[in-house]
C-alpha cells in the first residue's frame, strides 16, 4: 500500500500545479504576443498602442512614445480608456491587474504589458489630481498615490520595461516601430503619432530624434507604402471612410495583387468575411458599369481577373468579431460580408460615375490580362 502511494506522489499528474492567471501569461508569453523574440517584444508595445486606440476618441487622440536609454519605454497621451464616471481609479487597477480576462474582443489587455514587465509606473489625471502607482512582475510595489501636478500631455503616462527573464533580448527597432506608427496613423484618421529615441542621444542630432505620424487623408495614404511605390495606373485613388468601415485602393500595371486587411486595428493576414464583402462589391460593380456602358468583351471577365494587380487595404472595427483561431488572424464573422458589401458597392457606383475613365481603366487592364497568371503577394487569402 506504502509503494502504491509514494509511486502516485511520484508521478506527473501528482505534480501538476494549477496557474494563477499571472503566472498563466508569464509561463507562456508567446501564447499571448506571438513569440518571445523580437516580434513578441514589439507586440507589447503594439498592445498598449491598439488599448489606447480602442475606447479613445480617435479625432484629439496624441500619443508619444519615448524609448529610453534602458530599452523601457514611455507612451504618453490622451489615451480614451479610463472612463470619466464611477471609480476611475479602481478602473485603471483592474485594466493592469485583471489578468483573467486578458484577451479582450479589440486584442489584448494591459495586464498583458504589466505581466511580462520588469517594472511599470502608470501615472494618470483625475480632474486636477494626478496618481499613480508601481508594478514588479505585473504585482504592486506601492499603493496607489497621489503626487505633484506631472505633465502628462494628456490624461496617461505608462512606463514600462518587458522583463529580460522572458525575452531572448531586449532591444526595440525604432524603424520597426516607425513603421507601425505609419500604419496606425493610416488606419486611423486624425491621430497623431510623436516616437522619439532617447538612446545614445548625444551620438545624434537632437532634431533628428523625433518622427511624427499622422495621415490627415487616412487609408488613402498608406496605398503608395502598400504597392512599394510601384507606379499606380489610377489618378484618383477610392477611400471610404465611414463609421466601423474603412477601405482604399488603387491598381498598378503588373498582375501582384496586395492586399492588407484589418480588424479592430490588429493585421488579419488571412482575410476573411470583410475581405470577400470588398472583393464582391468591387467585382459588382465595375460588371454593372461594364453592361451601362456596353463593354461587351467584358463579359468573360469574372472577380479572379479584377485582383490582378490590384493594391487594397480593408479595415473594420467589430465590437464582438468571430475569428477562425485564436491568432486573430481571419476573420469568420458572416453578418460582415453582407454589411461591407452594401456599403461599399453604394460608394463604388457614386465614385464610378464621378470618375468613369478609372473604371474604364481597370476593364480594360482585366480584359488585357485575361490570360495572364494572378501572382498574389499573401497566398493565404
Amino acid at each position: 500500500m506504502s509503494a502504491s502511494s509514494g509511486n502516485l506522489e511520484s508521478s506527473p499528474i501528482h505534480n501538476i500545479r494549477t496557474l494563477n492567471p499571472l503566472e498563466a501569461i508569464q509561463v507562456r508569453p508567446a501564447m499571448y504576443l506571438g513569440d518571445v523574440g523580437v516580434r513578441g517584444l514589439h507586440e507589447m508595445l503594439e498592445v498598449l498602442l491598439i488599448r489606447a486606440l480602442a475606447n479613445g476618441n480617435r479625432s484629439m487622440l496624441e500619443l508619444d512614445i519615448d524609448i529610453e536609454e534602458d530599452n523601457s519605454v514611455i507612451v504618453r497621451g490622451n489615451i480614451g480608456f479610463i472612463s470619466t464616471t464611477g471609480e476611475i481609479q479602481t478602473e485603471m487597477q483592474s485594466e493592469l491587474t485583471n489578468y483573467k480576462q486578458a484577451t479582450r474582443p479589440y486584442g489584448l489587455s494591459l495586464a498583458v504589458i504589466n505581466a511580462l514587465s520588469s517594472f511599470l509606473k502608470v501615472t494618470f489625471r483625475v480632474g486636477e489630481k494626478v496618481y499613480h502607482q508601481s508594478y514588479k512582475q505585473g504585482k504592486p510595489i506601492t499603493d496607489l498615490q497621489q503626487g505633484e501636478n506631472a505633465d502628462l500631455k494628456g490624461m496617461v503616462l505608462i512606463h514600462f520595461k518587458p522583463d529580460e527573464t522572458l525575452f531572448t533580448e531586449i532591444i526595440f527597432d525604432v524603424q520597426r516601430i516607425a513603421e507601425r506608427l505609419w500604419k496606425l496613423a493610416c488606419l486611423n484618421q486624425g491621430v497623431c503619432f510623436g516616437l522619439k529615441d532617447n538612446r545614445n542621444q548625444k551620438k545624434r542630432h537632437e532634431t533628428r530624434a523625433y518622427q511624427k505620424f499622422q495621415a490627415k487623408n487616412g487609408l488613402s495614404e498608406f496605398i503608395p507604402t502598400l504597392s512599394s511605390n510601384s507606379t499606380l495606373i489610377l489618378s484618383n485613388t477610392f477611400s471610404l471612410n465611414q463609421t466601423g468601415i474603412k477601405i482604399a485602393f488603387n491598381y498598378q500595371a503588373s498582375c501582384i495583387e496586395k492586399v492588407q486587411c484589418y480588424v479592430n486595428n490588429n493585421l488579419t493576414s488571412w482575410g476573411g468575411t470583410h475581405l470577400t464583402g470588398f472583393r464582391r462589391a468591387l467585382t459588382s460593380s465595375l460588371k454593372s458599369f461594364a453592361r451601362n456602358r456596353g463593354i461587351s468583351e467584358a463579359e468573360k471577365i469574372k472577380g479572379k481577373d479584377f485582383k490582378k494587380g490590384l493594391i487594397a487595404a480593408v479595415s473594420v472595427n467589430l465590437e464582438n468579431a468571430l475569428f477562425e483561431e485564436s491568432t486573430k488572424v481571419k476573420l469568420q464573422s458572416p453578418e460582415v460580408v453582407s454589411w461591407v458589401y452594401t456599403k461599399l458597392l453604394k460608394a463604388l457606383k457614386l465614385f464610378w460615375e464621378k470618375y468613369p475613365k478609372q473604371a474604364e481603366i481597370i476593364l480594360y487592364k482585366a480584359i488585357k490580362d485575361y490570360d495572364k497568371p494572378l501572382v498574389k503577394n499573401n497566398p493565404r487569402i
